[in-house]
This record gives structure tokens, sequence and C-alpha cells, in this order.
């Protein structure tokens, strides 16, 4: 840790400096690639400097090459105080880098050692819904939203990241040439399994918008539970099975009640959300709600949020206007894994596993 002080308000500051890669300070760690710190002394400004993933025995050059310059160039078009900054693209020979802001707090981490208030989780919400409204805006969809591919700065501004799952839906609108009277589908099952909408996992092709909607929504019933409502969206699963039946009670094999329907959920969530999460989680997503009905909501418009006012997408980050009714508080890494030695080495094996499905293809 090098202590520097800010040419701006002599504030003085820590700056984690990596000088070697096995010296270095990891900030983040994932299947696609290890994130370190980065210091311009200059500028006074701490990036983050991911270091992404190496090609995989089953990809070509060629096509490997594209995806991590698609990634960048889609990353770098985003400009929106509730998404990462993303500055530059680096290559020598196989090894790839992506510079952009540094965020110190993991969301994943601040969610599982249960420090966030009801008011300070319906924050964090507002913030997560006016990014990806944002990139719907512009015709994109993150398609891999989730607890961990969020971080937080020291103000408690949260930004989303990792955009190598983004698809372009809306092909005018990227382009800047108006809206498409329809919007393109996408394939494929990109994303980790708890977050994804059922008809990405049951139909060739969908709406990736409205597949974000619903994860967006997985994502508010974590931050109030603390846990996921089901592991996968299929029949197969019983939880969501219980979740899609007809609303009701039936009685299990073990001779116990149940309440089964979308209440057996919602009935857990705070009385003001219920009825915008029950629309972002219509299993038929022509039902769902998009964007803009979730930014139109009650719910949604009644939050207190922070942000940041006359924001730009350069350092000068405008003024910070925080929410009245609650403050956030800010847990790092290390302080939860000297805190939750236990919880932190189940989060790696996960971390592991989730690695190994996505490099081998499964996921």
């Amino acid at each position: 840790i090098i202590r520097e002080t800010s040419k701006e308000n002599n504030e003085v500051i820590e700056v984690p400096r990596a000088y070697t890669e096995s010296t270095a300070l990891v900030i983040g760690k994932g299947a696609g690639g290890s994130v370190y710190p980065l210091y311009d002394k200059q500028n006074n400004h701490l990036y983050a400097m991911k270091k992404l993933r190496l090609q995989s025995s089953k990809e070509d050059w060629s096509t490997y090459e594209v995806k991590l310059k698609n990634e960048f160039k889609i990353a770098n078009k985003l400009h929106h105080q509730n998404l990462i900054r993303t500055y530059d693209l680096l290559q020598d020979n196989d090894l790839f880098i992506i510079i952009m802001d540094y965020a110190p707090y993991d969301f994943f981490t601040m969610v599982m050692a249960g420090i966030l208030t009801k008011y300070e989780i319906y924050c964090y919400f507002k913030q997560m819904c006016t990014g990806v409204h944002y990139m719907h805006s512009i015709g994109l969809a993150h398609r891999d939203l989730k607890l961990d591919n969020c971080v937080v700065d020291k103000n408690g501004i949260l930004k989303i990241v990792d955009f190598g799952s983004s698809v372009v839906f809306d092909e005018n609108l990227y382009l800047k040439r108006g809206k498409s009277e329809k919007n393109a589908s996408a394939t494929g099952i990109l994303g980790s399994d708890p977050y994804l909408a059922p008809e990405v996992v049951t139909v060739p092709y969908y709406d990736p918008s409205l597949a974000d909607v619903w994860s967006l929504a997985i994502i508010f019933c974590c931050m109030v539970l603390r846990r996921f409502p089901w592991r996968l969206p299929k029949n197969t699963d019983i939880s969501y099975n219980y979740f899609i039946s007809k609303p009701g009670e039936i009685i299990d094999k073990d001779g116990k009640k149940k309440i089964v329907g979308p209440d057996r959920l919602l009935r857990l969530l705070p009385t003001s959300s219920k009825h915008v999460i029950d629309h972002m989680l219509k299993v038929d997503p022509r039902e769902r709600y998009n964007m803009d009905q979730v930014l139109e909501s009650h719910f949604y418009n009644k939050i207190n949020d922070c942000h940041y006012e006359n924001y730009d997408s350069n350092r000068n980050r405008g003024t910070l206007v925080k929410g009245t009714d609650h403050v956030h508080n800010l847990v790092t890494n290390k302080q939860f894994s000297e805190e939750h030695p236990d919880e932190v080495v189940q989060e790696k094996k996960r971390e592991e596993e989730q690695a190994k499905r996505i490099l081998s293809g499964v996921m």
C-alpha cells in the first residue's frame, strides 16, 4: 500500500500498487480474468487493470481475438455513472489487458456480509436499473447481470462491469439511427444459472433485453433474502416449479403444506416492491416489464438514491448527491474474509467451478 496525497484537496489516499505479478494485489478474479490496481501518479487517478483470460484450447486465435476486441469496443462506448468506465485495450502477443476505473468494493461480498439496510438495497437496485436502462436505450443488453458483476465506489455509487456477454439487440439504436420496430433476438445460454431468465434455457431465440429485466429482479431478491430463489429456472428445479405453479397450496411428499405460485416468493419481499418485481418476473417475456416500464414504476420513482449530479465520463465525476434515508455501509474483500473465513473458502470454490464451466463451454 502506497500513501499518496491528492493535489486537489490534500486528502491522503491509500493506493495499492502492483510491482510484479507475484507480489500484485489482486482486487478481483473470475472466469474472465484477474483484476489489478494501476495508479497514475501524474494525474492522481487509480485505475483497474483487467488481465483477460488466455485463449482456451477450444478457440481458434481469430475467434478469440475478435471476441476480446468486441468486448472492449462495447465497454468503451458506455458512458454512464452506473457502468464502469473503460479506457483502453492493450495487447502484448497473446496477453490482453483492459484499463478501466477502479472501484474498491465488491458488491457480492457486501451482500454476503449482510450489512445492507433496506434503503441501501433500494438505492443499489435503482442504480442498477438506471445503468441497464441506459444500455438498453443505446441498443445493448448485458446478458450476465449478477451480484458478482457489480462493484461500488467509495461514495456508494454502484458500477456494472464485465461486458463480455453483451449483445446488440437494436442495431439502429446502437448506430444512432433511431429505434427499430422490433428487437433482434439472441441465442445461447450466457450468464450464471440462478440469474437466467427461463426463456434463455428453454427456447433457442429470445429477447436479451427482457432477459436482463428478469436478472435484475433476481438480484433484488438476492439482496433482500441473501439467497437465490432457485438454482435454475426449469421445471426440474423444485423451487422454481413451485413458483410457476397455479397459485394456491399443496401438500408435498412429506405431508407438509406448501404455498405455490408467484406469491411463494413475492410474500418474502417488501410490500412496496412486490408489484414491480412481480412484473419483472413474468415467465412469459411478452407479459414482462421492459426497462422503460420499470423506470415508470411507483417503486422505482419513490427510491431515494445516491448519484452524481452533472456526471460526465471523464475524471470530473460531478457532484455527489446522497440519499437522505440511508448511509452506505461499505466493506472490502479483505475485511470480510477476516471476519468470515469459512464463507470465503466456499465462495472461492464456487468461483473456480463457474470458471471451469465457462471455459469448457458448459455454461
